[in-house]
């Protein structure tokens, strides 16, 4: 049996949008070994960083159990299929090559899998927002171990059977970075 489950619209990084895709993908994060499922997004308008790492981990969560994922991603519009690259999505489900670069208006840190807390997480986030925010050498530091902390709880804490996921994206129109950091 394959299950089949589309979502339209965007998933923004608020409660209610995660909330309301994660209800709609119950079907596929209750399916049993061997189960195929896809996960089709092409009508998507716009993927937030935590939409874009919960598809990773569902997918991942997926291939742990012996299923079958697949994620079917939009191409338009063009500054989602870019977010789609540029975040890793593309390279992951649509075999498409690394993301090189970076989207104009949404500087992205690609998707990245641990199983232990690593620096090198923590020093591309910390690049990240150093370079949009000015930050003294004291609270670079502190903004390490602090990101150094979260993954590290979710990978050792967590005994998620994916490890910990991770992204960031740095939002130029309304001047904030997003981190996302998941396991299931």
């Amino acid at each position: 049996m394959s299950i089949l489950v589309q979502h339209s619209g965007n998933i923004d990084d608020s409660w209610n949008d995660l909330k309301l895709f994660l209800d709609r993908c119950s079907p596929i994060l209750s399916a049993g070994a061997g189960e195929g499922w896809t996960l089709d997004l092409q009508s998507c308008r716009y993927l937030g960083p935590d939409a874009a790492v919960l598809v990773v981990a569902m997918a991942a969560l997926g291939a742990a159990k012996g299923q079958h994922p697949e994620v079917l991603l939009p191409s338009s519009p063009p500054e989602l299929s870019a977010i789609c690259k540029y975040v890793g999505l593309r390279h992951r489900f649509a075999n498409g090559s690394r993301p090189t670069g970076s989207h104009p208006r949404s500087e992205t840190v690609e998707i990245s899998q641990f199983y232990e807390a690593t620096s090198l997480a923590e020093r591309r986030v910390v690049e990240l927002i150093a370079r949009h925010f000015p930050l003294s050498d004291e609270v670079e530091a502190a903004l390490g171990m602090a990101v150094n902390v979260v993954i590290g709880n979710v990978a050792y804490h967590a005994e998620s059977p994916i490890g910990a996921l991770l992204a960031a994206r740095y939002l130029k129109n309304k001047r904030e970075v997003r981190v996302s950091v998941v396991d299931i």
